[in-house]
């Protein structure tokens, strides 16, 4: 195993489940508290690419999205690794600077390309580790890259927060798939799910000081939207979100209150295109370069011309073909990439 992106090779350890800690009291601190300047959009990402990329039994039941495989499993992991593949690829010619590291053939781990789930970096030098609900997705865990993201400023000196023992009493928060942030207003979106348990989420906004927005959110077929990044991403003064996907008014009002206030106009999108995994999307800035907002091929085609207008007068598109990807894991473009500020 190698970083790509990296100087040195970095050993090939696996950071396995860690022992249960003491639960850490979950109190909430509201806004007013310090704030620390950051960037609202980063320009590198973290990346893994998949080696047992497959259908996994263990997220089905919280994953509406996610669908059976459709080929033999080789053939399914083909395919996904060619749309990997391009996605990076067009990452890299838009400016984007991106640390690949493969996936390990032990354990199995067919969601590893999806980082964002199990680790987040910040400006501060933070990195945060978090409790994921599927058992077998608890192995992505991977010591060798917290390593190697020592070794890079901010996060030589920076701590490491570690929330994983939630899982060992049933709550979880599965990074930034659970958590969109506004990383310059420093507030966190959180849609509450199986995968996104309040307390832990008040306890991450207390720890990294953001305010915390909470709401429930369902999708077309009433089933509840298993991560927040699938329908709201938060962009420099534009955000799409699936606001038909919260039902109750006042959680609505206050979702949309607290993006306006902090300067994005508000872009939203219907049900079928919350399906559709626009808003699985992810706007980056990559150093001298345009915005660039990266996408599906299928959130593409749903985008309507005027939504499609909009989004241009902010960011360059970057149009990623992940079909086999989205339709088997119920993950997209998004949930590749592990910001890097």
């Amino acid at each position: 195993m190698r970083p790509r992106a990296c100087a040195q090779p970095c050993a090939a350890l696996i950071r396995r489940i860690a022992e249960p800690l003491p639960p850490l009291e979950a109190t909430w601190q509201t806004a007013g508290m310090a704030r620390s300047a950051e960037a609202r959009l980063a320009g590198r990402v973290l990346v893994i690419r998949p080696t047992y990329f497959g259908h996994n039994p263990e997220t089905a039941g919280s994953n509406a999205l996610q669908k059976s495989s459709e080929g033999d499993a080789d053939e399914v992991r083909r395919r996904a690794l060619g749309e990997w593949e391009g996605l990076v690829a067009g990452l890299r010619a838009r400016g984007v600077e991106v640390l690949e590291f493969d996936d390990t053939a032990e354990p199995y781990t067919p969601d590893a390309c999806f980082p964002n789930n199990w680790i987040s970096c910040h400006a501060d030098g933070t990195i945060v580790l978090y409790p994921l609900l599927a058992v077998n997705r608890r192995m992505e865990y991977r010591q060798d890259i917290v390593d190697h993201l020592r070794t890079l400023e901010p996060y030589s000196t920076g701590r490491i927060l570690d929330l994983r023992q939630h899982a060992q009493e049933g709550r979880f928060l599965e990074g930034t798939g659970s958590l969109v942030l506004d990383r310059a207003a420093r507030t966190a979106f959180a849609a509450l799910s199986a995968r996104t348990h309040r307390s832990v989420a008040e306890e991450w906004a207390r720890e990294m000081e953001y305010e915390l927005v909470c709401f429930h959110a369902q999708d077309a077929r009433g089933a509840e939207v298993y991560h927040t990044n699938v329908m709201m991403s938060v962009g420099d003064g534009l955000a799409l979100v699936c606001l038909d996907a919260v039902r109750d008014a006042a959680e609505r009002q206050r979702l949309e209150a607290a993006l306006s206030g902090a300067g994005h106009e508000v872009l939203g999108m219907d049900l079928a295109q919350l399906d559709a995994f626009v808003g699985n999307c992810l706007f980056i800035e990559p150093q001298g370069g345009s915005c660039v907002v990266a996408m599906s091929e299928r959130a593409g085609l749903a985008l309507r011309p005027e939504q499609r207008a909009h989004i241009a007068g902010s960011a360059v598109e970057l149009i990623a073909a992940l079909g086999t990807m989205e339709h088997t894991a119920g993950g997209g473009v998004r949930c590749c990439l592990a910001v890097v500020p």
